[in-house]
């Protein structure tokens, strides 16, 4: 069901020039959950090299910017462009549009029971990724 849904999504986010790997990073940056390359591939599960790649061609897009933070020289801040917020800010309705389609003839009672089993299944893997860490 997640590739089925992964492949909708980037199929509607090709109209935008944005892949799956791309938009991903685009949007912890723009949520403030990452702010390097190196949290955004820790998050994400991939390789830096990789994430750096990602990042190069989103640069090369005009959606964000590397700058240098003030307080450590060492690190690289990621910022979003105008274009990146622009385009961002779309993602939220391709992705509820997606789940929405997926969802289309379910009962209320079906959808909630779906939520609630796979709440419980997020539960389950925190818990055993905090038992792992």
């Amino acid at each position: 069901a997640l590739n089925a849904m992964s492949r909708e999504v980037s199929g509607r986010l090709s109209e935008r020039d944005l892949t799956q790997v791309q938009w991903g990073p685009l949007f912890m940056i723009h949520t403030c959950r990452c702010r390097t390359a190196a949290a955004l591939a820790r998050e994400l599960n991939v390789d830096t090299g990789s994430m750096t790649r990602t990042l190069d061609r989103l640069e090369d897009k005009g959606y964000l910017r590397r700058e240098r933070s003030t307080d450590d020289r060492r690190v690289v801040k990621l910022v979003l462009t105008e274009a990146g917020e622009r385009v961002i800010a779309e993602i939220p309705y391709v992705l509820s549009d997606v789940l929405n389609d997926f969802l289309q003839g379910f009962t209320r009672a079906e959808h909630d029971q779906l939520f609630a089993l796979l709440s419980r299944l997020l539960e389950n893997g925190e818990r055993l990724q905090n038992e792992h860490s």
